[in-house]
């Protein structure tokens, strides 16, 4: 709600046609306006595109954004809907950018987090660990980690079950 409503008070009552980037393989639906002088349309899903599909045309027009680099979706830099190895990746490839939002969060007090319970610091901290155990199991194999403990330290972080409002414009 943060940007549609002022999105629907700019419209007003024209006529608009919003076409939303959500694929055909993606399970979630989009932002659907209440009013009836705005429309929602859903290109890939009408034309049956798949992520696939939508990379092979990126990379036949303008090129894969360097966002995709670290990021599994959408460029906003500061998504709510970012996993944890994303907001680290923001931190590496733009520590100015992640610099801010973590000034944004201390500026806003209040408990005020990014990511639910944690601070961005606390996020980067778990995912820098996450990595370095990953890169020990890989070095190690005779020691390899139970797949019961790989469970019970999973972050339920599936970005493909969560969408952002602003994502679904």
């Amino acid at each position: 709600m943060m940007k549609i409503k002022p999105f629907e008070a700019f419209v007003g009552d024209d006529p608009v046609v919003t076409y939303i980037g959500i694929r055909a393989d993606e399970n979630r639906e989009g932002y659907v306006s209440q009013k009836d002088t705005i429309q929602a349309v859903f290109p890939f899903i009408e034309d049956s595109l798949i992520r696939a599909d939508i990379f092979k045309i990126l990379e036949d027009t303008v090129g894969i954004p360097e966002y995709y680099q670290w990021r599994s979706r959408s460029g906003c830099y500061f998504c709510f809907f970012q996993r944890q190895d994303e907001w680290l990746g923001l931190k590496r490839a733009h520590p100015d950018r992640f610099a801010d939002a973590v000034r944004i969060e201390k500026e806003a007090g209040q408990g005020y987090t990014w990511v639910q319970g944690k601070t961005l610091e606390e996020v980067v901290a778990h995912a820098e660990k996450r990595e370095k155990e990953k890169a020990v199991c890989k070095a190690n194999i005779i020691y390899p980690v139970k797949w019961q403990d790989t469970l019970k330290n999973q972050d339920d972080d599936d970005p493909e079950d969560q969408s952002c409002i602003i994502c679904s414009l």
